[in-house]
């Protein structure tokens, strides 16, 4: 009889944890299996919080079995799964051994999936991977247990349409990956050298080969991999330092250069392209294709773009896949579908040319090109400069978003006195130029870069105009836009403008996201490189994108994220103290917020504090909660702004319970600042945010309140009026800034 014994290795990623465990007690299987979680040397309230849940999972369900098991330092990788194989490895029963990601929602028979097709090491497809595993996805999800319907929907279809799709390849992910415990008894365990993670996985499929085994991909079966949920931990420069060093080890006990795999996204679309087509002549393939096709194309020139920037990076100009070169593919993979889809295809692009028809209408776009000049022309005869500005326009709907606030922001302040073309791309699903004169000094204009009719306009307008002011990179990245509109920052008579708001590919880093990461920092290096005037919300971001790339030669200007709103002053309430301490969180329940790390000082300091959470969605907060024991009197609400700031004018304390990370150290958070201006002392998990220490800024750590916080009435009205004096250096940081940036733009403009 089969049995799988399930590896879990657990690093300081608790609510990652929890959804794993719970997806593997929801998903059907015939095949019978046994959990055992080693907790890798978190720390220890998130350990014990792991121990804890593990043992409350026992009593769910008798017949799955689970245990734990921890280590006071991190083992690594490899370390923390070669204390649970041997464990198995003693025990007769088991028949295969499946290392699984603590960041991975399973799906409904993904064990009868992968084990019936009895394969030496066989892994599945997914959403993260890196390689030929990963898939396209239609849906998004959050880290929380409605998340697990969604992808149990999203891996049904994928089954019904590839049902029994396998392939051999030289390596799979370990992220879940399913051994022949007969493979492990003849190669051995994981090579613990590789610490703390990172090529164990090259490592031990390079071993899998030379033994003799084949390794297999079931494409027929997926799972949801959030991405980096312990490993995202270390902070960019160490995981980029292990990254270095442990490839060197590879290439050193290998004697060969290890090859980049990212051209093997290219490689899972072929894959699926193959098979739907040898399919064709059934009604659900015919279906799959007619539907997708044109979706299919966009997809491969997507990241056959991406693709070929990688390989163009390396010493090799092509990347061999079949004896041709990236671009070769691309090429012969769209005739391929185009003869092998014959009317579909035909059919299809039939359709299309509608569209195009109307998108081709160059009689309407010259009418609305023209009304844009003429708003440029008459502004500048009242003495207004124009410049384009890469973002979308903020209204009523979308101005309270933090990204539009910045948008506004500047737009009311540096370019008032400007003629202001806003231009936004929406990417292939606008088909036809949108216009709108706002009023005399704004214009907005939504485009499709990737066809050549609207970046053409767009590009003939940002040589007109001479200034371009681009908010976040966001709006180049190539998931959305083509690389074509990046020529105009080649543009040496138009001067650049990039505020940066934040640092995306790290935020990409964060959220587990590896292709967009790479994406992402694809233009952010040639951005760093030509932009003239670089317009960042910290000095620490300023010096931290000097040292990534130190021939940046732009000039630098801080703009701290403020506004008037902000800056009005709230006095401080003498008597704030007489009753029980308050301490408040508004904002999200996102990953980086702790929130777990939250709730357990909540529920250890419940009886010492009165506790207001002013979250957007307090159902999933209290789900997040789970069995902890909490305070009748806490408060779990939405409140709308106005509300918001009335309950902080009674509040003393608020979390910012945020990891050191470049997303956060080069911040400049808004709650910072709202606390800040209601005498709210923060509590820090990590003081590396932006410029708040530098300025001088008193806070309280977490665990100064897990102790119970003993402050006199003089001590914390000294913390709060020595914080309204770091609110007045950021309002002054901020009001120089605006100065600054709006002298350099009205000089371009002078010129």
């Amino acid at each position: 009889m089969k049995k799988v014994g399930i590896v879990i290795l657990h690093f300081n990623s608790p609510d990652y944890l929890r959804l794993t465990i719970e997806s593997l007690y929801i998903a059907k299987t015939g095949i019978l299996f046994e959990i055992a979680v080693f907790d890798n040397g978190s720390n220890p309230n998130e350990r014990d919080a792991c121990r804890k849940y593990v043992e409350e999972q026992k009593s769910v369900s008798q017949q799955i079995l689970i245990n734990f098991w921890d280590s006071d330092k991190n083992l690594g990788f490899s370390g923390g799964n070669n204390v649970l194989i041997r464990y198995f490895l003693e025990r007769k029963d088991i028949t295969h051994i499946c290392l699984l990601n603590s960041d991975v929602i399973v799906t409904d028979y993904w064990l009868d999936y992968l084990v019936d097709k009895d394969r030496d090491v066989i892994g599945p497809v997914t959403n993260a991977a890196g390689n030929e595993q990963t898939v396209q996805i239609d849906y998004t999800i959050k880290v929380e247990s409605s998340a697990i319907p969604v992808v149990s929907e999203y891996a049904y279809k994928r089954h019904i349409n590839y049902k029994d799709y396998m392939v051999d390849s030289d390596l799979v992910t370990f992220f879940a990956v399913i051994i022949k415990r007969e493979v492990i008894e003849k190669i051995g365990l994981l090579d613990e050298q590789f610490f703390p993670g990172s090529y164990e996985d090259d490592d031990y499929c390079v071993r899998i080969l030379q033994a003799g085994y084949q390794i297999s991909i079931a494409r027929d079966c997926f799972l949801h991999h959030f991405g980096s949920g312990s490993f995202s931990k270390l902070n960019m420069e160490e995981r980029k330092n292990i990254g270095n060093i442990n490839r060197e080890r590879f290439e050193k006990k290998w004697n060969k250069k290890w090859q980049d795999r990212t051209w093997k996204l290219l490689e899972s679309c072929k894959q699926d392209m193959d098979y739907l087509l040898k399919k064709e002549q059934q009604e659900w393939a015919r279906q799959q294709i007619g539907t997708s096709l044109m979706e299919i194309e966009k997809l491969i020139a997507d990241w056959g773009e991406a693709i070929l920037y990688f390989t163009s990076q390396t010493d090799n100009t092509s990347v061999p896949i079949y004896n041709y070169s990236a671009k070769q593919l691309i090429t012969m993979l769209i005739e391929k579908i185009k003869r092998r889809c014959g009317r579909l295809w035909r059919d299809n692009r039939k359709t299309a040319q509608g569209f195009l028809q109307l998108r081709k209408n160059k009689q309407t776009t010259r009418i609305c090109m023209d009304r844009i000049y003429q708003l440029i022309q008459e502004a500048k005869a009242h003495g207004q400069k124009p410049i384009c500005v890469l973002a979308p326009m903020f209204n009523k709907e979308n101005e309270k978003d933090g990204y539009i606030q910045r948008i506004k922001a500047i737009d009311v302040t540096v370019l008032k006195d400007m003629c202001r073309i806003y231009l936004y791309d929406e990417g292939v699903d606008c088909l036809t130029m949108r216009f709108d004169l706002i009023d005399p000094q704004h214009g907005y204009i939504i485009f499709n870069s990737h066809l050549e009719e609207h970046l053409g306009e767009v590009l003939r307008l940002v040589k007109t105009c001479g200034m371009v002011y681009t908010h976040s990179l966001l709006r180049l990245i190539e998931d959305k836009t083509s690389r074509k509109l990046w020529q105009i920052f080649d543009y040496v008579e138009v001067k650049h403008f990039w505020d940066v708001h934040g640092t995306v590919p790290e935020e990409y880093e964060l959220a587990g996201y590896e292709l967009g990461k790479q994406l992402a920092a694809n233009i952010e290096e040639i951005m760093a490189n030509k932009v003239d005037v670089l317009v960042v919300v910290t000095e620490a971001m300023g010096k931290y994108l000097q040292q990534k790339y130190p021939s940046m030669n732009a000039s630098i200007i801080v703009v701290p994220i403020f506004n008037e709103e902000l800056a009005k002053p709230v006095k401080y309430e003498k008597d704030r103290m007489c009753e029980a301490i308050s301490i408040v969180y508004a904002g999200g329940t996102q990953p980086w917020q702790n929130i777990a790390l939250m709730q357990d000082i909540m529920s250890a300091t419940h009886s010492l504090y009165q506790y207001k959470m002013f979250v957007p969605d307090p159902e999933e907060f209290m789900r997040l909660w789970g069995s902890r024991p909490k305070s009748v009197d806490m408060v779990v609400e939405v409140k709308p702004t106005e509300e918001l700031y009335k309950e902080y004018e009674k509040c003393d304390f608020g979390f910012v319970l945020r990891d050191s990370h470049p997303v956060n150290y080069v911040a400049c958070p808004t709650k910072i600042i709202e606390y800040l201006r209601f005498g709210i002392i923060p509590i820090l998990k990590s003081s590396d945010i932006g410029d708040f220490m530098d300025l001088g800024m008193e806070y309280v750590s977490y665990q100064d309140i897990m102790k119970g916080i003993k402050l006199s009435q003089e001590e914390r009205k000294s913390m709060v009026n020595n914080n309204y004096r770091v609110l007045d250096k950021l309002m002054q940081a901020y009001l120089e800034g605006i100065a600054k940036l709006k002298e350099m733009v009205m000089n371009r403009g002078a010129e």
